[in-house]
Order: C-alpha cells, then structure tokens, then sequence
C-alpha cells in the first residue's frame, strides 16, 4: 500500500486515506480460486499525470534538434492518468498443439495497474510512455519494472481518429506486451489493420487482441461486444485499509525528483541538449552523481585557475567512459550502474580528475582525456590516494625531467605521457588508424621522436600508442 501511494504521489495523484478492494466474479481460469481481487469503487489514489518526452517523431526521424531550447519534438506531452488500482495477478495461459497451458507462478502477486486517458497519439508516444512510467517505478524503488522478467507489462487500446478528430470504429486492446519495441509494432498494425477494414466498408469491433512478436502480427483472443459482467462486490476476506495523514505525510516528502523533472533540470541548469540530458536522467544514481560532479568539477578548477570543464563533457564522462569502465571494473549496478562505486571513484574524486584534464596542471603535469582514463582505472580498483599522486605513479617519474631513453624506471611513465598527448593530439588520425590506416603509425612516432628530441625508443613508443589507440 506505501508503495502504491508512493507512486500515486509522484504521478500528482490524490492519494486515498482510505481505499478498500472488491472481487470481480468473472470465471478466471488462470486463478486457481476463479476470481479477481481489484479496487474497484475505491482505489488507492485517482488523477494525477505524467510528462512524455518523444524524441521520435511518427515514422521514425529522430530528433535532431541541438542546445537548450525545447523544440516541438522535445516538447513533453502530458499524459492523463484515470486512477492507480492495486489488484491481484493472474496466471499466464499459453497455446500449445495439445491444448492450453497455464502457468500459475505469477497467479496472485500484488501489482498496481496504472490506466491512462487516451492522451497518446501514435506507437512512439505509447512506448516512450511506457519507458517514462519504467524510470519513475526504477527512480522511486517501487520495483525493477524489467519488462523481460514480466514486471512490468503494457496493454494498449487503439483506436483510429479521423484528420477531424472524430473516432471511428471501436477500439481494441491488445493485452500482455513485454516490451517498448513490441508496443510500437503492435500500435503500428493495429493502425493498419483498422485502416484497412474501414476502407473496405467493415466495421472495426471491439475486440481483446494479443500480439505475436514473430509475425509482427495481432490476434482475437476474445469479442467484446458488450461490457463482461464482473459482477463486482465488496472483497469478504479484505478490510478496508486506512492511511493516516502522517503517514501519508512521510511517504509523500520521500518522494524524489522525478526523471522528466530532471531532465527538464537538466537542460535548463546545465544548457544540455535533451538527448543528453535523457541520457543523465535515465538513473536516479546518474543525476545525483552528475550534480555533484559538475560541483566538484567546478570547484577544483576555480581553485586551480583553470577553466572548468563544460557540463556536457562531464555528462558524457559520467554516462559513457564511467559507466563503461565500470562495469569493465565488475563494480557496476545492475539496474542502477553507478550504485556500489567504491569510494575512492566517488562523485567528488571524479570531479577532481575531470578539473585536471587539459588546461589544468596537476602537480606540474599536464592530465590529457586519455591519461585521466587510467587514473580512473586505478580509482575504480579502489586506489584511494590525491589524484596527483596516482598519475605521478602511472605516467611520471619522480623526477619531472627523467629521460625517456629506454632502461630507465621513470622511462615507461614519461614516455606514456608523451605518447598520450601525441595520440590526444591527433584524434582525427587515430579513426583513420583504427580504421586500418597502418601507415600513420610512422606520423605518431615521428611526432613522439620529435617531442623527445630523439631520446626514446621507437619500437616502444609504436607498442604504447597502439596499446592507447585500441582502447
């Protein structure tokens, strides 16, 4: 029930005190007893609305649009929510050459059903949908909503409108889909499907249908030619349940930020485009790191008199080359993938790192993107110790002017650091290298050469830069 008003609150729903269930008598043959429990007459809360960001228009052009401004792709369609109704789960029924099959490990778990108004316009508005009320579950920790585990699944009514806005024809609901791509291509044929009968003359009737993902394809499960009679009456077996206000009160100022609030934020506060500022808003863990990132970031530049770095290279530091390197690590979340950092890799060391790139000087040393790469290597493994040191270990002796001819200790660090600045130097040249363009290996250590004024091995400094190339 918390759970349930935590997520009533945070759609800006009204949030019953008092809420009780009702048994649906309609014959259930994947419920072991028959029936349904539901909220009926008075579910746990009613109204409220959410903001769908669709950065795909109809038909598939993606949005293209840059900077702060929220263009009419970007713009959020507010959805409508009816009511938020906890009832008991059914079985699954599958059909087989022999008969029906019904698994019975979901029949009777708890879930809350979210019903919308029919505010959505078009397959990509339905599974952006269904994707903002994932993260707002994710965000909330009311649960994992991963669709593939069936924790989360989507029906949808379509119905077709005219260009006048009137409905023609009844709509259908196609029940069960477990996934945003399987909703858009359900979306999509039935839109076919009823365009067709339409034209042919026929009338498109209500029907219950389900979606077969192989053919891409819907199929009646059931005609709905009249409302079934549920014959609704009080759950015997079920009080009502009463949520005093403090209680109410408690489970309301535990809600956080939510993740089209953020990202609107995030744009806004930050002047990030709104692709990236979906890609921070996407875990609660992100946006949190982010903010405190940026802070650090800026923090330790202004000490340092340097320029600090822009948000949006911190946003894709921490959404990209973070997150990659640590689940490379193994220290990444599953759902959440920057819950369980160590500390030494926390937001605040990481925005250290992040000052020291490029203008910054770092003890005396110049931090290049690539170097900052490996010291988060080291952070991510837990090496607790100032950013400065770590990188004085991994790329500098400790005499700033040690040679860089082979054999000596401090060779291999500044002749790292050389070959990183090099290689930072040249970006364009590195795709071509990647790209199979074997020549330019003599371009990077003819430069290597030049910087070192001849003092360091070639052959090493050839095994160095592709070793930074291939990374």
């Amino acid at each position: 029930m918390e759970l349930a008003a935590r997520l009533g609150f945070a759609l800006g729903s009204q949030v019953q005190s008092k809420s009780s269930f009702d048994r649906k008598h309609y014959h259930y043959p994947d419920l072991p007893h028959g029936y349904q429990i539901t909220q009926q007459r008075s579910p746990i809360a009613l109204g409220g609305h959410i903001e769908v960001f669709v950065d795909i228009k109809e038909g598939g052009t993606k949005d293209d649009s840059k900077g702060k401004n929220h263009t009419a792709e970007q713009t959020p369609r507010t959805l409508r929510v009816e009511r938020l109704q906890l009832e008991m789960d059914t079985g699954k029924r599958t059909g087989s050459s022999s008969g029906t099959l019904v698994d019975l490990n979901r029949a009777g778990s708890t879930l809350v059903e979210i019903v919308t108004a029919p505010d959505l316009r078009g397959a990509e508005e339905a599974a952006a949908a269904a994707e903002t009320f994932q993260q707002i579950v994710r965000f909330l920790g009311v649960g994992d909503a991963d669709m593939e585990a069936g924790e989360l699944r989507v029906d949808v009514n379509v119905s077709h409108r005219r260009v006048d806005g009137s409905v023609v024809g009844d709509r259908c609901e196609v029940k069960n889909l477990n996934s945003f791509r399987s909703i858009a291509r359900a979306i999509r044929h039935e839109r076919t499907r009823q365009i067709a009968l339409m034209r042919s003359g026929a009338v498109v009737p209500r029907q219950t249908r389900s979606f077969d993902p192989i053919a891409g394809t819907t199929k009646v499960l059931r005609d709905k030619e009249a409302l079934l009679d549920y014959r609704f009456a009080p759950e015997p077996d079920l009080p009502h349940v009463v949520l005093e206000p403090a209680t109410l009160e408690m489970i309301r100022s535990a809600v956080p930020e939510l993740p089209s609030r953020a990202r609107v934020r995030l744009m806004d506060q930050y002047g990030l485009t709104s692709a990236l500022a979906a890609r921070v808003a996407s875990h609660k863990s992100s946006v949190a790191y982010f903010d405190e990132c940026v802070s650090s970031a800026n923090i330790r530049a202004n000490e340092n008199g340097v320029e600090p770095p822009g948000a949006a290279d911190v946003a894709n530091w921490v959404t990209g080359t973070l997150v990659g390197a640590a689940k490379k690590a193994n220290v990444a979340g599953h759902k959440e993938p920057l819950l369980g950092l160590p500390e030494s890799a926390d937001a605040d060391r990481v925005g250290t790192l992040l000052a020291s790139i490029g203008g910054a000087k770092n003890g005396g040393m110049t931090i290049t993107a690539r170097m900052a790469k490996s010291v988060l290597a080291a952070m991510l493994s837990g090496d607790t110790r100032p950013v400065p040191e770590i990188s004085k270990e991994l790329f500098y002796s400790g005499d700033e002017g040690a040679s860089v001819e082979a054999g000596g200790e401090g060779e291999g660090r500044a002749l790292a650091a050389t070959c990183a600045d090099v290689v930072g130097s040249m970006p364009d040249q590195v795709e071509l290298l990647r790209g199979g363009k074997t020549r330019l290996m003599g371009l990077f250590v003819g430069e290597v050469m030049k910087r070192t004024k001849g003092r360091a091995d070639p052959r090493r400094a050839a095994e160095i830069i592709k070793s930074l190339v291939d990374q």
